[in-house]
């Protein structure tokens, strides 16, 4: 499966240029609702102005935002998107390394109902933020990773996935197989 980046069709309101499909998006909503989420790889925020508007407790979004792509100067961008869309006071943007953000939620002993993968999308920025996450995500919450089979730009990220992840499919039985949406890898721990 190939995402396009095209500007969102879903939300009343400006559009919002994203990967993410209607159908993806509605899932992440589905599963924000109500919870604490931590999203890492935000660009132009649609997937946290998504969460926020679905109910998400609060969205911590985690991104470097370092410019210099065809994307432009995504932090402004985004802060822009998500003040349009009245969510500004419901998510906190980070502006770090994911690496070094993890890290240090994980010393401020931050937890997540949801985590919501879709930052470095080569196999090792992939399993280092899969593996960053896990510490953070609360018992019964759920992991999500975008890009999941995506075959044209994005193919090491099921690879990092499938390698980070597989113990999960080995433990115990009555652990739920995961679910995939589009190409939103879902599983809740």
């Amino acid at each position: 499966m190939h995402l396009n980046w095209q500007p969102s069709t879903d939300l009343t309101g400006p559009p919002i240029l994203t990967s993410v499909d209607p159908a993806e998006s509605d899932e992440l909503g589905r599963l924000a609702a109500g919870r604490r989420v931590l999203e890492i790889g935000s660009a132009h925020g649609y997937s946290a102005v998504v969460m926020a508007l679905a109910g998400a407790e609060h969205v911590t979004a985690v991104d470097n935002h370092s410019g210099g792509t065809w994307l432009g100067d995504t932090r402004t961008i985004m802060e822009g998107n998500l003040g349009a869309y009245g969510v500004a006071d419901r998510v906190t943007i980070v502006q770090a390394d994911s690496r070094d953000a993890l890290a240090a939620l994980d010393e401020q002993g931050e937890r997540f109902g949801l985590i919501f993968i879709d930052g470095d999308h080569t196999r090792a920025g992939a399993t280092a933020d899969i593996n960053g996450s896990l510490p953070l995500l609360e018992a019964g919450g759920v992991l999500a990773v975008h890009d999941y089979a995506e075959t044209c730009c994005c193919p090491e990220v099921a690879p990092a996935v499938d390698a980070a992840l597989g113990w999960l499919e080995t433990r115990a039985a009555g652990t739920r197989p995961p679910q995939v949406v589009g190409t939103l890898w879902l599983k809740r721990l």
